[in-house]
């Protein structure tokens, strides 16, 4: 690139020459940005912002749902099945744990889970969404969006058996009496199954990482088809631990070998409406919440009878769920309040902590050389007075053993050789 000399800065200035010598190699590779790039093989990215007041409560390592179902840039400009897309966080370069349920240009629609190291209700939390690459990201571990504590992660949007678990526990459920694929449905969040209330559930076989006997959260969304007041509907069960809708109408949640073991919500559920359901036990009480709220508590300890049995879901005893079902989750812990009322925004709403907060896309400046120098553009530059005879070009302060000049440049439009 032919620059052209404009003027000398006196000797005195030297002093700033290794701050000089930083900016000029910086000008020269570079893009500009307050946060890093990941790599110039990604074209395109976006800021994500979690706004703080969408969040309650502080959380570590939270799965967030991204959705945009919007003419996002992303989908005109990633891979056609989204391989290429992938998450950092608000440094720009570090890559978070992600996991795609959902990508579809013919919509369109995306999908994702991202795990949130740190978010907080103090301050919002900016991550980026990366695409634009030739070669698909492979960096990455979806089971990891889920901590440790999770022990069942059940999406519902697959249309052949079985219905996978997102943790790395591996606790897949398999449908009884009717075959996968028959039965699916428009979930909350995606897809999701509908179950007929007669002999109809899914099943995941007896495994110890859900025989949790000191604290359990379960929970799922559903919603009832015809939701009548004095039947009963399974929802979970867990041997002893499940959830079910009452004859009285209300929601109850039990939990045997505890000195109280049941529990009711105070709401009645009606047909062709969404309910996210909650119950916890944390080893000094059992709670109910439905919709992000808790609405009942009763003291109780104890250890909660062992489960040794298999999972099933949307049944009960031989009382079985009588409409659609999506985002069955357990846990080995008690969610606190905060968890659970920002888990049912994210959810509930799956735009409101994301899609509506996208940023303006960035794009890497790149030329032949990946040079973000524009023509007419000030830089500082250096060059060796000792080593420089008139009408020769100067050398870039690179050479050691010379005396340096710090001079100011003007960039040309680029000529490439």
């Amino acid at each position: 690139m032919n620059f052209c000399l404009m003027r000398c800065v006196p000797s005195r200035e030297r002093r700033w020459l290794p701050l000089l010598v930083s900016a000029v190699w910086f000008c020269a590779g570079t893009p500009v940005f307050a946060e890093g790039w990941y790599s110039n093989a990604w074209q395109f990215r976006q800021k994500i912002t979690v706004a703080s007041n969408l969040v309650t409560g502080s959380h570590s390592n939270f799965p967030v749902l991204i959705s945009i179902t919007n003419a996002n840039p992303v989908f005109s400009k990633a891979l056609t099945n989204g391989g290429d897309i992938f998450f950092a966080g608000a440094d720009g370069t570090t890559p978070l744990s992600f996991e795609k349920e959902l990508y579809a240009t013919n919509g369109p629609s995306l999908v994702y889970w991202v795990n949130i190291p740190n978010l907080s209700s103090n301050a919002d939390t900016k991550i980026f969404m990366y695409y634009g690459s030739v070669v698909p990201y492979t960096n990455n571990q979806p089971w990891n969006v889920w901590d440790n504590d999770y022990r069942m992660v059940l999406h519902l949007d697959e249309t052949a058996q079985p219905n996978y678990d997102s943790t790395a526990y591996t606790n897949h459920a398999n449908y009884q009496y009717y075959p996968i694929g028959s039965f699916d449905a428009t979930g909350k969040v995606d897809g999701a199954d509908w179950f007929n209330g007669n002999l109809h559930d899914l099943k995941a076989a007896a495994a110890a990482s859900l025989n949790l006997t000191n604290a359990i959260t379960m929970s799922c969304w559903l919603k009832y088809d015809t939701c009548v007041t004095t039947n009963f509907y399974g929802l979970l069960q867990l041997t002893g631990t499940y959830m079910r809708k009452e004859d009285s109408g209300a929601f109850r949640y039990i939990f045997t070998g505890l000195s109280a073991s049941s529990i009711y919500s105070t709401t009645k559920p009606e047909s062709n409406t969404w309910y996210h359901v909650v119950g916890t036990y944390d080893g000094t009480a059992i709670r109910a919440y439905v919709n992000g709220v808790q609405e009942n508590s009763i003291a109780s300890t104890g250890v909660l009878n062992q489960h040794t049995d298999a999972t099933y879901i949307a049944r009960w005893s031989n009382k079985y769920h009588n409409g659609v079902m999506d985002e069955v989750r357990v846990s080995s812990v008690a969610r606190d309040a905060g968890w659970i009322r920002t888990s049912y925004d994210n959810q509930n709403d799956r735009r409101r902590l994301s899609e509506l907060r996208c940023g303006k896309t960035d794009a890497f400046p790149r030329d032949r050389r990946h040079h973000p120098i524009m023509p007419g553009m000030e830089l500082p530059f250096l060059f060796a007075t000792a080593c420089n005879p008139p009408g020769k070009r100067p050398h870039d302060g690179r050479v050691p053993g010379f005396a340096w000049q710090y001079c100011r440049i003007r960039a040309p439009s680029p000529r490439f050789v």
